[in-house]
C-alpha cells in the first residue's frame, strides 16, 4: 500500500513500512530529492528553459524525463539506452482526471521503477496544478 501526502516544498510517502520524504528545492531549476532515513535515493533536476526536461539520478544510474502539458499531461522517463521505463498520461480536459501509467519492467530495476512512479506522479500533479492556475487576460481599448 502506498500513500502520499503532498505539500508545497515537502511531501511524504508511506510505502509498506517505509517512510520516504520528497523535498523540493530551487526556483528557476527546481530539484526534487527523495530520501529515506537521511539517505538520498533519487534526485530529479529540471533542465531546459521551459522546464519540461528532467534528469534523474538513482544510485549511479541516469534516467531522462520529459513532461508536456497540451491536451493531455504527459510525463515519460527513459533509461540511459533510451528505452521507456515509465510514462504517465492524464486527460487535461476532464474535471477529475485519473492518471494512467505504463511500466516497462525490463528497462530498470524494480526499486528504480517504484521511485520513478512516485516522482512521476508528483511531476504530473504539478503540471496539472500549474495548468489550473494559469489565466489569460485580454484587454481591448476602443
Amino acid at each position: 500500500l502506498l500513500s502520499m501526502t503532498v505539500g508545497g516544498k515537502e511531501s511524504e510517502v508511506l510505502l509498506g513500512g517505509r517512510r520516504l520524504k520528497i523535498k523540493k528545492t530551487g526556483f528557476w531549476r527546481p530539484k526534487l530529492i527523495i530520501t529515506e532515513m537521511g539517505s538520498i535515493l533519487l534526485t530529479q533536476t529540471t533542465n531546459g528553459i521551459c522546464g519540461y526536461s528532467r534528469e534523474v539520478q538513482i544510485g549511479g544510474r541516469l534516467y531522462t524525463g520529459k513532461a508536456s502539458a497540451t491536451m493531455h499531461f504527459n510525463v515519460t522517463y527513459r533509461n540511459a539506452q533510451g528505452n521507456e521505463v515509465l510514462s504517465y498520461h492524464m486527460n487535461a480536459w476532464k474535471w477529475k482526471p485519473t492518471p494512467q501509467f505504463i511500466i516497462n519492467e525490463l528497462a530498470a530495476p524494480a526499486e528504480d521503477v517504484l521511485l520513478l512512479l512516485i516522482v512521476g506522479y508528483r511531476t504530473i500533479r504539478k503540471l496539472k496544478q500549474d495548468s489550473d492556475s494559469t489565466a489569460t487576460f485580454v484587454t481591448t481599448t476602443g
